[in-house]
């Protein structure tokens, strides 16, 4: 409820997208995977959803590629 009261933005959908997934609704967890973006925040989001539903291959995949856009993020050698 909180949620729809929130203004229209990245940080919003990421919220609705991690809890679209914990509470296993695919229809919305597909509309808000459409409406993630190429921001290192999204990507992250992304990543921890694979991770979380077991497609370790997708989450290293996208780590690997934030590590090699973004070299100085040591934070991201943890997931990698």
């Amino acid at each position: 409820e909180v949620t729809k009261r929130a203004p229209e933005n990245s940080l919003r959908n990421r919220l609705l997208f991690h809890i679209a997934h914990k509470r296993d609704n695919q229809d919305e967890l597909m509309v808000r995977h459409q409406e993630l973006t190429d921001m290192n925040e999204d990507q992250l989001s992304l990543a921890a959803i694979h991770y979380m539903r077991s497609h370790f291959q997708e989450a290293t995949d996208i780590y690997k590629r934030l590590l090699l856009e973004n070299r100085d993020d040591l934070a991201l050698n943890v997931y990698v």
